[in-house]
């Protein structure tokens, strides 16, 4: 299914002029450097290319098929080893790099170039061949070849004062073309079947699929359908013969999944897992699976988008189709999530949706996260935001290491699903607060005696987000809301607010806040223990306030203790569970909040709208 849908993607791609996707015989390769010829094959100056951070460009050239063996050559684009003819190795004896001559691979190279170009008279593809052979006979590296062009990426050609590239020559396009049909003919080794993929019969089968580049994967890529070990192997059949997909088919999948990896609003990173989501036949369906997916990757939200989007969640809740908006409700979703094991790609998870469909999950995922901040705006969260927030806020660097995932899948599957979130998370998330509950803004004082605040919140919108999230969705909670909730007579919900109550007491009293650090986690689990001595100092802290600031908490806090008191009938349960200690930290974060808000936003919650 997954092979099926990223070679009808593939063709949707190439039927749109507007895209530019690699035809059948081309690939989309990563080159760092463009060689210079002049007509008598010298190298005229070696130019980068990409930008100065990322001397990256993905170019298409002639195809780059899985390497058959160390020494299989590419044409007109290759990396240095096999069109410069030397390479940096690590030396086993002295144990440092070195630069060494690569002969085996530059006579490859050359003979590969003479086979495919033949007699031909174009004047690009004659300097490659007299280039190639001077290199191949060179008895040192060229003088204008640097450390830095041996350790790039592919590299091509250019003609002395030409702008474009020697594979982009018409005869180029010809050869390689003649010796892709004669090359398919004249091997006798093809075997012909039915291609599982797309139903077709008596069909050449690919015996290897080419590989991808999947962040933290093998250098070379990894392969999404291989058969290495013989264990894998059936009915003595050898290599992909095993699941026989048609060699158009191999190329249009890898083609597919190469765009999404290479397109910023295609793909994202979750934790280690690297996920890419298409949507067919729309693409303002695309910028707005792009919006909630990958954010972090568009850098400027498009307006038009923001405003359907807008739209679209208003219609939602409304209980009103979207399909006037969006042009076809019907427009199908897909998300892929694919992790590196060593050279092979693992399939984490696998998604298909309507857009439709997808849109109501997250409408009513960012409804059930959402917590009205200080400011009076309901923050979105991402994925990556609440897998980060299930580890130590001190761990900054290479922190999806230390997410399971089994997070990853349960998560995305509640998300794009609308199925429960998961509660080993959840529990997770209680512990992740409690052990950080002492952490709070850190204030940083700069040389222009501004104040920058680094938050390092143990209690922080994402982390009492997902926990208000489980209450709504998995323990079914109508009463949870993104605020504040004065009416609320729940006990678990009204504790938190009395601790919060005490907090900020204590912060008045003592110009610094301590009770969150040292009780927190106990008055969260073990209310019976803790908030006896808690209500005890309170005293204290009221009586100077109260000589201080002319009967302030007296007015004010003893006010809010004594109603919330009241609310609990002066009685604190002895263990709270899973659901109540959710509750206790969602009216701890409500209450804390409420002290920040402006006066009509209070004005707002006082009396009910």
């Amino acid at each position: 299914m997954i092979l099926q849908k990223l070679c009808e993607l593939y063709d949707v791609l190439s039927n749109d002029k507007s895209i530019e996707i690699a035809p059948i015989g081309y690939s989309s390769v990563e080159c760092s450097y463009c060689i210079v010829l002049t007509r008598d094959g010298d190298i005229s100056t070696i130019l980068p290319l990409g930008h100065e951070k990322k001397k990256i460009e993905h170019k298409l050239v002639p195809e780059h098929k899985k390497r058959s063996s160390a020494t299989a050559a590419y044409f007109l684009c290759d990396n240095a080893k096999y069109l410069l003819g030397y390479e940096y190795k690590k030396d086993q004896k002295t144990k440092k790099t070195e630069l060494k001559a690569a002969s085996t691979q530059i006579q490859s190279s050359l003979k590969l170039h003479q086979e495919i170009i033949g007699d031909s008279s174009d004047e690009g593809l004659r300097a490659v061949l007299l280039f190639l052979k001077k290199q191949s006979e060179a008895t040192s590296p060229h003088p204008l070849v640097q450390e830095e062009h041996y350790k790039g990426k592919s590299m091509l050609f250019r003609l002395e004062n030409e702008a474009m590239y020697i594979h982009e020559h018409e005869e180029a396009k010809r050869v390689w073309g003649e010796y892709c049909q004669k090359h398919s003919d004249s091997n006798q080794n093809t075997v012909y079947g039915q291609c599982l993929v797309t139903g077709e019969e008596d069909v050449p089968i690919t015996p290897i699929h080419n590989s991808v580049s999947i962040p933290g994967g093998h250098s070379a890529g990894c392969s999404l359908v291989s058969f290495k070990p013989e264990a894998f192997l059936s009915y003595g059949k050898k290599q992909s013969y095993n699941s026989p997909v048609s060699e158009a088919a191999a190329f249009k999948y890898i083609t597919a999944l190469k765009y999404l990896l290479d397109n910023p609003k295609m793909h994202t990173r979750l934790g280690e897992t690297t996920v890419v989501f298409w949507a067919t036949r729309s693409p303002d369906a695309q910028d707005v699976l792009a919006h909630f997916l990958s954010p972090q990757q568009v850098e400027k939200p498009d307006p038009l988008t923001t405003e359907m989007i807008r739209d679209i969640f208003a219609r939602i809740k409304e209980g009103k189709s979207i399909q006037d908006i969006t042009g076809d409700h019907s427009v199908s979703t897909y998300v892929l999530g694919l992790s590196p094991n060593a050279a092979r790609a693992s399939v984490r998870f696998w998604y298909e949706t309507t857009f439709e469909q997808f849109m109501r999950c997250m409408v009513h995922h960012q409804e059930e996260i959402g917590l009205l901040d200080r400011s009076g705006t309901v923050k979105e969260v991402s994925f990556n935001q609440i897998l980060h927030a299930s580890v130590s806020r001190n761990v900054t660097e290479k922190w999806w290491e230390k997410v399971p995932t089994s997070f990853e899948n349960a998560l995305f599957t509640a998300i794009i699903l609308g199925e429960n979130y998961p509660i080993s998370l959840y529990i997770n998330m209680l512990q992740r607060i409690r052990t950080e509950a002492g952490n709070t803004e850190e204030k940083e004082k700069k040389s222009d005696d501004k104040i920058s605040i680094k938050s390092k919140d143990g209690i922080n919108y994402v982390r009492v987000g997902f926990v208000k999230a489980v209450l709504c969705r998995n323990y079914g909670r109508k009463d949870v809301k993104m605020s504040l909730n004065l009416k609320s007579t729940d006990k678990a919900y009204n504790l938190g607010r009395l601790f919060a109550v005490l907090e900020k007491l204590q912060e008045t009293a003592n110009k610094n806040s301590t009770i969150r650090g040292r009780f927190f986690a106990s008055a969260s689990t073990n209310p019976k223990l803790v908030f006896p001595s808690l209500l005890n100092l309170a005293q204290h802290h009221i009586e100077k306030v109260d000589s201080e600031q002319n009967d302030l908490a007296s007015k004010y806090y003893d006010a809010d203790i004594s109603k919330l008191l009241w609310s609990l009938n002066n009685e604190f349960p002895a263990v709270l569970n899973l659901e109540e200690q959710g509750l206790f930290i969602l009216g701890y974060y409500h209450q804390r909040e409420y002290y920040y808000l402006k006066k009509e936003e209070r004005e707002k919650l006082e009396k009910g709208d």
